[in-house]
């Protein structure tokens, strides 16, 4: 997931979860984030946002 920060990607995954599959957000536990290389995912959309900060 892309974000600019740690808070900025826990409410994104909430908001995703919640509005994909109606999951309330008490009960969705976050065990763990991290910052990973944008050059190491697979993810279409991380490689897109990424793609302007690598050139």
């Amino acid at each position: 997931m892309v974000a600019d920060s740690e808070e900025e990607a826990v409410e994104k995954a909430y908001s995703l979860l919640g509005s994909k599959y109606g999951i309330k957000r008490r009960l969705i536990r976050i065990e763990e984030t991290k910052e990973i290389n944008p050059e190491e995912s697979n993810d279409p959309v991380v490689k897109y946002y990424m793609r302007d900060e690598n050139e």
